[in-house]
C-alpha cells in the first residue's frame, strides 16, 4: 500500500526532481514545488491518496483539486518509471492548485504538467511516454530548458 508519505518522500529524495525547474510564461515551477511545498501537504494528509481508483480508459493517474486528492491506478509502483512520470506530472497539477492559480486555463496546466514530465524523464535519459503531440512538444520544451533556456513562452 502506498502512502501520502511514500510519495513525500520519492519527491523529496529522487534527483530527478532536481532538474524541474522553468518558467513557462511568467509562471515558475521549481524542485522546492514538490521537495517541500507537495511533499508536507503529502506527509500532513492534506493532498490524500487513492490506489487501485478507478480511471477513465488512457488515463495513467490523475489529480482532482477540489478534492486534493490524487489518484493512481492499481499496480502503480514508485519503481516503475512510467508511474513516477505519471506522478511528477499529477503532482504538478498539484503545485498549480497549492499556488491557487486558478486563472491557469486547463491547457496552459497540462503544458506546463508535459513539460515537467518532459524534464524528468530526460534526467534518466528516458523518452516521451507516448508520441501524443502535446508530449513530443513538451519535449522539444524541455530541450531548450536542459540547453541552458529557463525561460520560454508559448506559441
Amino acid at each position: 500500500m502506498i502512502a501520502g508519505s511514500d510519495l513525500a518522500k520519492f519527491l523529496s529524495t529522487d534527483p530527478g526532481i532536481d532538474v524541474v525547474n522553468f518558467t513557462f510564461d511568467g509562471f515558475a515551477i521549481a524542485p522546492s514545488d514538490y521537495k517541500k511545498n507537495i511533499a508536507d501537504l503529502l506527509t500532513a494528509g492534506r493532498i490524500g491518496v487513492a490506489l487501485g481508483a478507478s480511471l477513465e480508459p488512457g488515463t495513467g493517474a490523475q489529480y482532482l483539486p477540489d478534492r486534493n486528492l490524487v489518484l493512481l491506478p492499481v499496480g502503480f509502483s514508485l519503481t516503475s518509471s512510467s508511474d513516477i512520470s505519471l506522478l511528477v506530472h499529477e503532482m504538478t497539477h498539484a503545485v498549480l492548485d497549492y499556488r491557487e492559480a486558478g486563472w491557469v486555463s486547463q491547457n496552459f496546466g497540462e503544458a506546463i504538467a508535459y513539460i515537467a514530465e518532459a524534464l524528468f524523464r530526460s534526467h534518466y535519459g528516458l523518452s516521451p511516454l507516448s508520441r501524443v503531440a502535446l508530449r513530443l512538444s513538451a519535449e522539444s520544451v524541455a530541450g531548450r530548458i536542459r540547453g541552458g533556456v529557463t525561460t520560454v513562452a508559448s506559441v
